[in-house]
């Protein structure tokens, strides 16, 4: 009896002095969990799908596993083959240890192993070499873990951390980069090679060693027959079925804008974009980029207008392209938006009843000062109204706003919206009409978009850009401005506007429709002049196309609700009649003799062409591609030209009405050899 209670004692004693060990150690050497938190990361789009993923720092692919978020199929395989008894060792196994040993002992070679999943966790957060000696540390570190956490929690660490070959850790990035699919999705067959990949993830990887891939699975699918967990039906039917082939890659859409999300330091980021629409928008880009040349890219914004929230984000048309520095983020990059900021000079001058939609600008040259703005094509229309001029984008008419209304007025409204434009001097001045400020293309949506609300009776955000009446007033005048041909059929109406900076570095166009805004941008991002046709190089014929067919790819929606007119103008501020305009006998401009090609007849002179006009009222001025070439009272004027080559002729007489004739002078003698067609790349030049 004495020797029983000693026994006891002892054991007692023991026990008690093991647990104290146990538990100063754990103390002193605390688990080492940093690899559970060094994740790759992934972004969800907006209905919880993939749309991109990194590695982690190290270059592996290893996500946190969700355990109710994986195949509970595949857990029972798992759990069949590895560890049967799971939920109830402390850690350990003894009777897989007793039967592992017994096995080494009779045949001289390990048989079985007898490592729990929780001893492989222990493993896998502290790799080791394969000795007595790491096995004692592994057995120490499975009860910490079996201390600390519970058997859900230790599951979930070893679905997070298992390896599948390669770079592959994890169940998630197991599932998807073999089978392209969540490991909540998960077959028989594809639960069984994931369940047995772990155990020689090099020597098991389907696509290098199917034949040794394919006999573990079956193997698996066997067990799982003996054990009566599966029907000889659905084993047959599993091994019948191939292993992968390949890898399959993860998601790399809108990859400046995930990877702005992910620099958060999250691992999970869940964005408001949606796939959808953002692989439609990557596909476009890719169809339309053999069209430029070297060095162009595109760049893509959708906004949803009521939340302000990002539907589609296109940094470039192709991250790898080096030539056309493909991995910088042109949505966020400071351009020049040529005339895109012409409808906020007119709305602001709305607001403070400086012009009514109808009021008459003149569109003729002129100084402002030392600024000598000119029109893009070189051309100049006489009396316009505001709705011609913003819809022609006219240069002189918006400057000369402007002028009125002080640039730094401008400047403020951006300012109480949230945007700040960036400028070159000291403080805004009247270049900023044409692009004389820097803004980016996301800056630009959301201020096209603070226009959509604003100019929606129905929205309940007003917005401090505009004012209701005004921002209706441009949006009226934005969604009558022709589209392409393509478009007029469709029922969606939008209110658009297109932009060129100087040296047709930027193409732009952005617009809206009731619930989305879209903004395009084409160009090189190292800054240099676009080459080629200068006519394929304007925000119209660069990037209008591709901003209809974005908005070709939302849903049909209803249409604005646009007045049938802009009412009456404030007292004081005329209406434009467009009947008396349209009575108007137009001018005609004509030659006095010859044809539209002219040949020098003495070629060692200059040419001389005489012009004569009618309908119009003196005085008359006169330009030769733009530039002045006289003032007469009279009818005739008579123009000299020295080089070969297409001219534009154009008068304007007292009333500003305007017409214009294309001559090509044919070389010869003095005059340059020319075997240029009228059609010529430079004679386009020329016209603009």
């Amino acid at each position: 009896m004495r020797l029983l209670k000693r026994i006891t004692l002892t054991g007692l004693l023991a026990g008690m002095l093991l647990a104290a060990s146990f538990l100063l150690l754990d103390r002193l050497l605390p688990l080492p969990l940093e690899p559970l938190q060094e994740h790759a990361g992934v972004v969800l789009d907006r209905h919880g799908d993939w749309l991109y993923a990194a590695p982690n720092r190290d270059g592996l692919w290893r996500f946190r596993a969700d355990v109710a978020k994986v195949d509970p199929a595949y857990i029972r395989v798992l759990l069949h083959y590895e560890d049967k008894r799971f939920y109830r060792h402390p850690g350990a196994d003894p009777l897989a240890i007793l039967r592992a040993t017994g096995q080494y002992l009779a045949s001289g070679e390990v048989v079985s192993g007898a490592s729990t999943l929780t001893m492989q966790v222990a493993r896998l957060l502290e790799r080791r070499p394969r000795t007595l000696s790491s096995k004692l540390v592994e057995l120490f570190r499975a009860f910490q873990l079996e201390w600390h956490y519970s058997k859900r929690e230790i599951l979930g660490f070893y679905l997070t951390l298992a390896p599948y070959g390669g770079n592959l850790e994890g169940i998630e990035a197991g599932a998807r980069a073999w089978f392209d699919k969540p490991p909540a999705a998960l077959t028989l067959a594809e639960s069984a090679l994931l369940a047995v990949l772990p155990q020689r993830p090099a020597r098991l990887r389907p696509d290098r060693y199917p034949d040794a891939a394919r006999q573990a699975r079956d193997k698996v699918l066997g067990r799982l027959l003996a054990a009566g967990l599966v029907t000889p039906q659905q084993h047959d039917e599993a091994v019948a079925l191939p292993v992968p082939g390949r890898l399959h890659r993860f998601p790399r859409h809108a990859p400046h804008y995930s990877a702005a999300l992910l620099r958060q330091e999250e691992s999970i980021v869940r964005s408001t974009i949606d796939l959808s629409l953002q692989r439609q928008v990557e596909a476009l880009a890719k169809r339309h980029a053999p069209q430029w040349e070297q060095g162009v890219t595109m760049a893509a914004l959708v906004l949803d207008n009521a939340s302000g929230e990002v539907r589609a984000w296109l940094g470039s048309h192709d991250l790898y392209d080096r030539e056309a520095s493909g991995y910088v983020d042109m949505v966020m990059a400071v351009r020049s938006p040529g005339s895109t900021l012409k409808p906020f000079i007119y709305g602001i001058a709305f607001d403070g009843n400086l012009l009514h939609p109808e009021t008459l600008l003149r569109d003729a040259p002129r100084a402002f000062g030392s600024y000598t703005p000119t029109n893009f094509d070189g051309r100049y229309t006489g009396d316009v109204s505001v709705i011609e001029a913003l819809q022609q984008s006219l240069n002189i008419p918006a400057v000369s706003v402007l002028e009125r209304l002080g640039p730094g007025r401008l400047a403020d409204a951006f300012k109480a919206a949230g945007i700040e434009l960036r400028i070159a001097g000291s403080r805004p001045e009247l270049p900023m009409a044409l692009g004389g400020a820097g803004l980016t293309l996301e800056e630009l949506a959301r201020l096209y978009r603070l226009l959509a609300l604003s100019s929606d009776p129905k929205s309940l955000q007003r917005q401090p850009l505009l004012g209701e009446r005004s921002a209706g007033w441009i949006t009226k005048i934005l969604a009558e401005n022709r589209p392409p041909a393509r478009w007029l059929e469709s029922k969606r109406q939008l209110a658009w506007k297109t932009g060129t900076s100087y040296g047709y570095r930027d193409a732009w166009t952005i617009g809206y429709s009731r619930e989305l805004t879209a903004a395009v941008w084409v160009g090189r991002p190292d800054g240099h002049p676009r080459h080629g046709d200068r006519e394929r190089t304007t925000g119209r014929r660069a990037a209008a196309p591709l901003f209809f067919e974005i908005m070709s790819l939302l849903p049909e929606r209803s249409r604005y609700s646009i007045a049938a007119d802009y009412g009456d103008p404030p007292p004081g501020l005329a209406r434009f009649d467009r009947q008396e305009r349209l009575m108007r006998q137009p001018l005609e401009l004509r030659l006095l003799s010859g044809g539209e090609r002219v040949r020098p007849a003495d070629a060692c002179e200059q040419t001389l062409i005489d012009l004569a006009v009618s309908q119009g009222e003196s005085p008359y001025h006169w330009f030769v591609n733009g530039a002045p070439a006289g003032r007469t009272s009279g009818v005739r004027q008579r123009v000299n030209v020295t080089e070969p080559g297409n001219l534009e002729l154009q008068v304007m007489d007292a009333s500003m009405r305007t017409a214009s004739l294309s001559v090509w002078i044919e070389g010869a003698g003095c005059l340059r050899a020319s075997a240029e067609r009228p059609d010529s790349p430079r004679s386009s030049r020329r016209r603009h």
